[in-house]
């Protein structure tokens, strides 16, 4: 009895939730034009529910909506969808334009959207799909545009730059990281999806010292928190790791008598402790709430 009472559960933990999904979807227009069944938003959905989550360019993995869509709050993920056949990862000709966005909870997954690279403004960016429920969101990828006094939007090049809300936070203190990021993407290395671990990379390979300054151990730590307290949301596992050390560096920094003294030392545990790429694991993935790690330095 009990034996059928725990096959019952394993099997109701991976029910698919199918019901909210159109009869079908078209993303893209005119030639690029592709249409998909129930039968392949179904067959998309099931190999991506039974599939672990991935890090990088493979799939399925975290789909952070940089377009502002209009999804309730939670975590997505997404899968590429297919006419007629299910997507592989490392197969030949690599994904399509199209996803499926799924969220995942106690094991079901429950469809929320669809999109599609195809007719998007830039690389990168997503479009929703004809028959789908979402909505273009608020957010502003006019590249070049004026936005009251804060100049020109910094979209100089497609794809990453579409990020706004982060890069005008971080971009100023990242300047070679963003160069290094977007380099990639010129290349073809990345692409955009894979934003929150190519950001990982390229902070592992830059030297703070170029890049950070300023006149206090409060505000250098004050901005490293806010910037990955940021991105830790996208999966990012450095941004986990700087979360983690937070504590142990504050506590180093404590010991320096002067000012002076402690914004220097704060360099140097900067360089120790967040500049090196053995940080950079999935694996740490425990964080210490944010409103912790402020008070324990001092800083609400």
């Amino acid at each position: 009895m009990h034996s059928l009472n725990l096959l019952l559960v394993i099997a109701s933990t991976w029910r698919l939730v199918v019901a909210a999904q159109p009869a079908a979807v078209t993303c893209g227009e005119g030639r690029n034009a592709k249409t998909y069944s129930v039968q392949d938003q179904k067959a998309a959905l099931e190999r991506a529910c039974g599939l672990p989550i991935q890090q990088g360019s493979n799939f399925p993995h975290r789909y952070g909506n940089f377009e502002d869509f209009n999804f309730r709050r939670g975590t997505y993920y997404e899968y590429p969808l297919m006419s007629g056949s299910v997507y592989n990862n490392g197969q030949r000709g690599g994904p399509m334009a199209d996803r499926i966005i799924y969220v995942k909870e106690n094991g079901q997954c429950s469809p929320v959207g669809h999109i599609t690279h195809s007719g998007a403004a830039t690389r990168g960016q997503f479009r929703p799909c004809s028959g789908t429920s979402l909505r273009d969101g608020s957010r502003n990828f006019n590249c070049g545009t004026r936005s009251r006094k804060r100049g020109t939007s910094p979209c100089d090049k497609p794809g990453l730059y579409l990020r706004m809300g982060l890069l005008k936070k971080a971009g100023a203190q990242f300047p070679e990281a963003f160069r290094t990021i977007d380099e990639s993407v010129e290349k073809g290395k990345v692409s955009s999806e894979d934003y929150a671990l190519a950001f990982d990379r390229a902070i592992c390979e830059t030297s703070a010292e170029r890049h950070f300054s300023f006149k206090t151990p409060k505000e250098f730590f004050e901005t490293v928190l806010n910037v990955y307290s940021d991105i830790q949301g996208m999966g990012a596992p450095f941004a986990v790791a700087v979360l983690e050390k937070l504590p142990i560096v504050a506590e180093e920094i404590s010991r320096a008598k002067t000012e002076d003294e402690k914004l220097a030392l704060s360099m140097k545990c900067y360089e120790k402790y967040f500049t090196t790429c053995e940080t950079c694991r999935p694996e740490h993935a425990v964080l210490t709430p944010i409103q912790d790690l402020k008070e324990s330095m001092g800083f609400s």
